[in-house]
């Protein structure tokens, strides 16, 4: 149900990212590592594209570097 899905990869994470289908698409992340027996999980939300292109390297950077 969503406009576009796509995969992504952050660090150790894997990332979904996913995009609505309304007039002012929202953006949503889901990422997931593997942890010896557990498996992490993380959610980002993007209210709007321009929140996305604002702030989506750093929070990228900031998974990637492990600060979450």
């Amino acid at each position: 149900e969503f406009a576009t899905a796509d995969v992504q990869t952050a660090g150790a994470f894997q990332l979904l990212r996913l995009v609505d289908r309304s007039d002012t698409p929202y953006r949503y992340l889901v990422g997931v590592r593997v942890d010896g027996d557990e498996l992490e999980l993380l959610e980002i939300y993007f209210p709007t594209e321009a929140h996305e292109k604002r702030y989506g390297e750093a929070v990228r950077a900031s998974i990637a570097k492990g600060a979450l």
